[in-house]
């Protein structure tokens, strides 16, 4: 059902383009019941589906761009260098050159995560369908919707008027097919915050492309308007323009530090709230600083599908999007890297080293008593004892390590002599201590020990 509502749209696009009548377009009914559909389908490998979808997407949004560009400057071009009307012709194809790039540019960064396999551009892409399906719901089921989109809801073709073509339908039935894997695969594997750095990073790309195109487009309405001698409102105009500089600035701040260990984690999460509330709080002002129409003469024009008595504006549909996709990396900075207290590398060596010579225990003296050959003095044999510093000997250099049978008694008093330590080793590598208790006598000197 969804694949005839889309050849139709197609089909219609190509029969009223560049005309004043409205082609169809694919509500948001067939849109949502389709991410519905592909979540009840059985996890499988649908990456070469998505695949295809995104390369179908991508070719019809570069198809739709060259036929506006077709239309609306069919006419207009012969006519660049007339003396009476050069100057509006110009404007014309000035303005749409602009608006075809910036559309082509944000659609094909979309649709590009769909075509990529890694798992933080199926993160990436998730985020927008979910923000896709939450922008058609806001847009179609708020009376406001008709002021946010002026051309409400005809997604599937860039108007002749402005952009209009934003690739709602594939976003969405990726997302449907991919999400579920991707969620499962990164809940029951080692948690890995790179991916879903990577994930962000993605999302902030794609919000600062449409930001910093929404300003080039403003600047070029802002020129054409002044040469064509248009009424103008300068406030307004500076505004819209600061509003989309700010959040496209704030957007590739983010971007380039959220990888950096000396920024904590509570400033990314509270920049990334912060441009949430400018994506709002750019819907808000574009709703309430565009110019209105007066329309004059008789009939009621306002349930028209042009009719919400604004001029077009740069905000529509897909400003909404954006603001969902904000409030995604605002979410998952919050919950992601909010739980990120891993302290710097340095810092990890040290405290390691600190930690591994505190925690290694002093090694024990272990020595051994007997008599030596005549009976006559208790000889004390170290096993592991202190190092005693003194220059090199070669005759002292081996140092025999006894048998754990010969081992006696462990006791904590310090070495005698140096000479009685050399005499007592060369005597036990000799074989000549003696063996028994390991507990010193006291009683008579005849051998027995």
């Amino acid at each position: 059902m969804v694949a005839g509502f889309v050849g139709f749209a197609i089909v219609e696009a190509v029969r009223f383009g560049g005309t004043g009548e409205v082609p169809a377009g694919v509500g948001p009914g067939a849109v949502i019941g389709l991410g519905g559909a592909l979540l009840c389908v059985p996890p499988g490998p649908w990456l070469r589906a998505v695949k295809a979808i995104g390369i179908a997407a991508m070719a019809l949004a570069t198809v739709s761009v060259l036929f506006n560009l077709y239309w609306r400057t069919r006419f207009v071009l012969p006519h660049v260098g007339n003396a009476d009307f050069g100057g509006g012709n110009l404007a014309v194809l000035a303005t749409t050159f602009a608006y075809g790039l910036v559309a082509l540019v944000v659609v094909l960064a979309g649709l590009r995560w769909l075509v990529d396999h890694r798992p933080e551009a199926r993160l990436a892409v998730s985020a927008l369908g979910v923000a896709t399906v939450l922008g058609l719901l806001i847009v179609w089921s708020f009376s406001i919707g008709r002021d946010i989109d002026a051309f409400h809801g005809i997604a599937q073709t860039t108007s002749t008027a402005a952009v209009g073509f934003e690739g709602y339908v594939a976003w969405v039935a990726a997302a449907a097919l991919v999400a579920p894997v991707t969620l499962r695969q990164l809940s029951t594997a080692a948690e890995d915050k790179g991916v879903w750095r990577d994930a962000i990073r993605n999302c902030l790309l794609l919000m600062a492309i449409w930001f910093i195109g929404c300003a080039a487009l403003r600047v070029c309405d802002v020129i054409a308007t002044a040469s064509l001698g248009l009424p103008l409102t300068p406030y307004d105009s500076i505004g819209l323009l600061a509003f989309d500089i700010v959040a496209a600035a704030v957007a590739i701040w983010v971007r380039f530090n959220l990888g950096n260990s000396a920024l904590h984690p509570v400033v990314v999460s509270a920049l990334c709230g912060v441009l949430f509330v400018l994506s709002v709080c750019r819907v808000a002002v574009g709703v309430g600083l565009a110019p209105r129409i007066l329309y004059s003469g008789a009939g009621d024009n306002s349930s028209a599908v042009y009719g919400n008595s604004l001029t077009h504006q740069i905000t529509s549909t897909f400003d909404v999007v954006m603001c969902g996709l904000s409030l995604a990396v605002a979410v998952i900075a919050l919950l992601v890297l909010q739980r990120e207290r891993t302290p710097r590398p340095q810092l990890i060596a040290r405290r390691a080293a600190t930690t591994t010579t505190s925690a290694q225990p002093s090694p024990p003296i272990e020595q051994v008593w007997g008599r030596d050959a005549e009976g006559q003095e208790p000889t004390q044999v170290l096993t592991s004892a202190p190092r005693i510093a003194r220059a090199a000997d070669p005759s002292t250099q081996q140092f025999s390590t006894p048998p754990t049978e010969t081992l006696l008694e462990q006791r904590n008093d310090p070495p005698k002599i140096a000479r009685l330590l050399e005499e007592s080793t060369q005597r036990f590598s000799a074989g000549t201590t003696y063996t028994g208790k390991g507990r010193r006598q006291d009683g008579p000197t005849d051998g027995t020990p």
